[in-house]
Formats: C-alpha cells, structure tokens, sequence
C-alpha cells in the first residue's frame, strides 16, 4: 500500500469551462496506459480504479496490473499491485452487496496454454480476502483480451460477475497451436464456486460474441447468435444462470446490428449506429439510443440529434443518483466525445460536447460511472503522439466540465517503430541487426499481414485505419518475438 501526491493545474477544453488537472505523479514511469486496461468501479463515495500498465524494462516489454483507491478529488488513497511471480492479469474491478472483487482471467508469461480464470476479494483497505482460480476449458484455449467497439475502439471481449460466492464468466477465446498460429475463435460459459469448485463449462455454439454483460447471474450476448437458438440470427442472446439459451432478438429485420450496452434496474439499455428508419433528429446516420425491457420490448428507440457519432464504450449508460440516465458516445473524428441527461422516460435534459488537450491526437470515452454529487466521471482513453494515457473526466449533474484526472505516464521510452501514429511507412530505429520480418495483427487478433522490413522500413499504406499490433521477428528465427508494439494507423 502507498500514498500517491496529486497536483492540480488548468487547462481548456472546447466546453469553454476551465478544469483542474489532478496528475497522479506517484505511478511509475510506464510507456503507456492500454486503454482497455483501466476499469472503475463504485463503492460507497470512493472508486476502485485497475490500469494495465505497459512498461519496458531493458528493451523488452512487460506489463503490470494495478488497483488503485481513489475519491472524487482523485486523491488515491490506497493501492495494490497485482503483479506475482510471472502472472499477467487482464480484467476489472466489480463491487456487489458492498464487497470488492478483482475478476479476470491471467497467463503465465513464461508459458504457453497457462490462461485462468482468477477471483480475487478485497477487504475496503485493499488487503486479500480469498482468491481462487480455474483452469480455462482446454490447454488449447487463450482467451482473446479485445473487441472492436464503434469505429476500432477496443473493448472487453469477456465479463464476470459474482453472486452468492458463484463466480461467473463468459467471453470470446482463441483456437491456437503455437504463439503465432490461431485456428479459430470459440466462445465459453463458466460458473464455479468460490471454494474452487466448477459447476458449469461449456462453449456457446454457433455465437460470435462482440460484448458480453450479466444481469445478476444472466447472461447477455451481443453480436451474432445463430439459427440454432432461434427461427432466425439474433443480435441480442439471453442465457440463464447455466449458460442455456432463453430468446434472442434482433434489432433490425434486415439485417445484423453490432451494438454495446448493458442492464439497469429492470431496462436493457443499448446502442448503435442508427439509420433512416429509426427517428430521431440527425437525417444522417448517427448513433442511436435503444431502450428495452426484460423481454426485448421497445420502449424508447430514437437518433440522437448530434450527427457523426458513433457507439463506445462496452456500457455507455449509467444511473445518476437522482435516477437521470446519463449517456456517452465518441464523435466518428475522435477529437470530442458527446455526454447526454435524460430524465428516467428518456426525455433529453442536456446535451454537450467535449474535447480533449489541444495536442490530443485521439480522444474515446470507455466508461461512464455515476458520482455522490449527481454527476458523473467519463474515463476516456487518449493518444497524445505515441504516448497512451487514461483520464477521469468529472461532469457535474449540469453538465459542467469540473476536473479531468490524468494518470501521468512520464516520459515515454523511445518506441522501436515511428512515426506512431503513421500513415503510409514506419521506420524501424532499434538496433537489431539480422534480417526482420513483422507480423500485424488486428484488435480481434487475426493476422491481417506479414510484412519484410526493406532497408529499416515497413509499408503499411494498404492497412486500413486502425489499432494493430506489430511483432518483430527474426527472419531467421520467426519463434523469437523481438518486439512488440501497438501502432494506430490513420488515413492517408
């Protein structure tokens, strides 16, 4: 456990509201924040904050999983370092009936077809409880850590939940044979007991997941579930607490719709990217917000009036303390995002823009948490050149920009591949000297290329705008992965 000291400084967003700036300068030097990596969750008037951290040590990456306890001053008040032995963490903080959990599955670094899955209870000072682990259905299993949300935002392909010490996951997985070579993609229902015992495992046939979420120990599916569950291809799949299927619906007749969303109280709140046959004021599509009860009936579905913006976020929803829907999505640009009120009925109260830095190159709301005061925090993921931060934007319950809480990331080590963002060539300035070759993988983890390095350069003008990541090999030698590196291309 440590106290951080925090600092506070103004700096404009385009809301013309002035923010203090809180930067959390007791966390190391790390090259960069992973934006799916930092999760919040609320208990009581504090918040349980988890960042992945890629640090680079002696040239080679390594990663590190924290918790941290903060206020809403952003004053951290405790932390926990999740890192043992060779463990790496991905997953998220989860707070029910006022007990704190970190739930996620880990690997061993040092070892192929290592994945578990991992729930681990905290007392409210951060000190463990318990802690129990599962193994992963089969040794040929690793899960797949990322999704695409909206327009190449990451989100979780995995949730978890715990009810009544059962532990629950679901979520998207890889098919694989060796670190390089994946055969396919499967998806997986589990349910254990908190004393380690498992009670239910098994894959969801016929379903490609984007996004998962549990309402108390339901399961929802979103993304393509097949004929197989019903007359016809569901957007949406709903599984009891054994992972068994009980409806599917669909948005749009037509045709699939990909969307995020989630629970709150009895209402499943959605959204999507909306077109001319759903109301609403913007002509051109947009994002729209789907509002329904337990049994997939409509009860609010319309276009939000801004044009341009597009889903983020896996929940995009949240329930202010005076029961007012809050509501985020990110502008198609990424250089704003959009916050929104409504009354419970869904009748708009305020609706307002916000941008990042002046030198943000990319801004993207991921989580959206009410407040004690009414208000909300936005934690956003944001590029400044090759640099990846988190921030806790603070939004009063008028809609006033407060605070925004940066984790400070110090300075970055030089990168092995720049210019990062690129647009048509990277060049490669480290100092290996045999033949390379780079291996590009997209955020769902498919090997979209295999490129040469020719004269210290990659041309990666035919790759669509993106997030990637990169793995440099020796061409001699393509088991030893050199480096490893994300790389954001944009258009040309």
């Amino acid at each position: 456990m440590k106290s951080i000291v925090v600092t506070f400084l103004g700096i404009l967003l385009s809301t013309h509201a002035v923010f203090s700036q809180t930067i959390l300068s007791g966390i190391p030097r790390f090259m960069g924040l992973d934006m799916v990596q930092a999760n919040i969750a609320k208990i009581d008037s504090l918040y349980i904050l988890n960042i992945g951290l890629d640090k680079i040590e002696n040239g080679q990456n390594k990663r590190e999983c924290w918790l941290y306890m903060i206020n809403e001053n952003g004053d951290v008040l405790d932390s926990f370092n999740l890192n043992r032995g060779n463990r790496l963490y991905y997953g998220l903080p989860f707070v029910n009936s006022g007990k704190i959990y970190y739930l996620s599955h880990y690997f061993l670094s040092d070892k192929f077809y290592s994945d578990r899955y991992s729930c681990i209870e905290f007392d409210k000072n951060l000190n463990i409880i318990r802690e129990v682990e599962f193994p992963v259905f089969d040794f040929q299993k690793s899960f797949s850590l990322y999704r695409v949300i909206g327009d190449d935002i990451y989100g979780y392909s995995s949730d978890y939940y715990v009810k009544e010490d059962t532990f629950y996951a679901a979520g998207q997985y890889f098919v694989i044979d060796s670190p390089l070579v994946i055969l396919g993609r499967e998806h997986g229902y589990f349910k254990g007991t908190l004393d380690g015992q498992v009670l239910a495992e098994h894959p969801l046939i016929n379903v490609i997941g984007f996004a998962f979420f549990f309402r108390d120990n339901q399961l929802y599916v979103l993304g393509y579930i097949g004929q197989n569950y019903s007359e016809q291809m569901s957007d949406v799949g709903w599984f009891d607490h054994n992972g068994q299927f009980i409806k599917g619906f669909r948005f749009n007749p037509v045709g699939p719709t990909l969307c995020n969303g989630g629970v709150i109280d009895n209402r499943l709140y959605f959204s999507y990217i909306g077109y001319q046959n759903i109301p609403g004021g913007c002509p051109s599509p947009t994002v729209a917000i789907d509002v329904r009860d337990l049994n997939f009936n409509p009860i609010r579905r319309f276009k939000i009036n801004e044009c341009g913006y597009h889903y983020c976020g896996n929940m995009p929803f949240a329930k202010g303390k005076d029961g007012s829907i809050y509501f985020q999505a990110v502008h198609k640009s990424y250089e704003k995002f959009l916050v929104q009120k409504y009354t419970p009925d869904l009748q708009l109260i305020w609706s307002k823009e916000f941008k990042g830095h002046s030198d943000t190159l990319f801004v993207a709301p991921m989580q959206i948490v009410p407040t004690e005061d009414g208000g909300v925090f936005i934690k956003c993921f944001h590029l400044f050149g090759g640099d990846r931060k988190v921030s806790l934007y603070k939004i009063s319950a008028d809609g006033d920009a407060v605070r925004v809480i940066e984790f400070n990331t110090g300075t970055s080590e030089p990168s092995v591949l720049s210019p990062n963002p690129c647009r048509d060539v990277v060049r490669y300035t480290g100092t290996y000297d045999r033949p390379l070759i780079a291996l590009v993988h997209s955020a769902d983890g498919r090997t979209v290329r295999t490129l040469t390095l020719h004269n210290g350069t990659l041309d990666v003008a035919s790759l669509p705008p993106g997030f990637y990541w990169v793995l440099l090999l020796d061409a001699e030698h393509p088991e030893q992965v050199l480096h490893r590196q994300k790389l954001l291309k944009v258009d040309n």
